[in-house]
């Protein structure tokens, strides 16, 4: 296989992960799973496609994202979003990533698709939580192997806290304008965003209740 046609080939690859996710987005706002008797988005895409919960959203996330790229600058009709390309700009955050796109786009469609690259790769970095000193993870190593379980366990679960903090603000920046629902739905929408909310802050409640127990306990024993 020469050049052109590896090139070719990953761009029809490319256009035909972009048409499912347009499909998919397309079944989800028609709701297609009531039709087909299953009670949920996620019990069709799992029984249809045998696909967990997290592969329909990100295809969800391309073809979302994909249209608003497309209607905020002009692009080759062969250009498409890439699966990783949606991550990064969610990780980047897609209003940020959106407003240094409009602010950087031409009339030239070739020079704003090689910008959409440009911009993301330089977002990334700046978003990217630096990695500690290497003095600080060295002396850090040592303290976890050489404690008990619970203390080490007890770090693990701290990571596992800034993790699920970390997928929360993603699913914010996730969630849909009020013009992209549909008027009769919203009053439904926000009150699912408000149990949401609710919900966010009693974990969050209860994390620090036991946060403040263990550091309680911590420094009695100590002294």
């Amino acid at each position: 296989m020469d050049t052109q046609a590896a090139f070719e080939l990953t761009t029809r690859i490319r256009n035909s992960t972009l048409e499912l996710a347009q499909l998919i987005r397309q079944a989800r706002d028609g709701r297609a799973w009531l039709a087909l008797g299953y009670s949920t988005f996620d019990e069709w895409t799992h029984e249809s496609f045998g696909w967990h919960r997290s592969r329909a959203y990100q295809l969800l996330n391309i073809a979302m994202l994909d249209e608003e790229v497309r209607e905020a600058v002009q692009l080759p009709e062969t250009w498409s979003l890439s699966d990783k390309q949606t991550r990064a700009i969610l990780h980047i955050g897609a209003t940020q990533f959106m407003e240094a796109l409009t602010a950087a786009a031409t009339d030239d469609t070739g020079a704003n698709a090689r910008k959409i690259v440009q911009l993301i790769s330089q977002l990334s970095r700046r978003t990217d939580v630096q990695a500690p000193p290497a003095a600080v993870s060295a002396a850090v190593v040592p303290i976890q192997r050489n404690t008990p379980s619970i203390i080490s366990n007890g770090a693990r679960n701290s990571r596992t806290a800034v993790h699920m903090a970390n997928s929360l603000a993603q699913q914010a920046r996730m969630l849909p304008r009020a013009e992209q629902v549909s008027p009769s739905l919203r009053p439904r929408v926000a009150s699912i965003l408000e149990s949401a909310i609710r919900d966010a802050q009693t974990r969050l409640v209860e994390f620090d209740r036991a946060v403040q127990d263990r550091l309680s306990d911590g420094a009695s024993q100590v002294g």
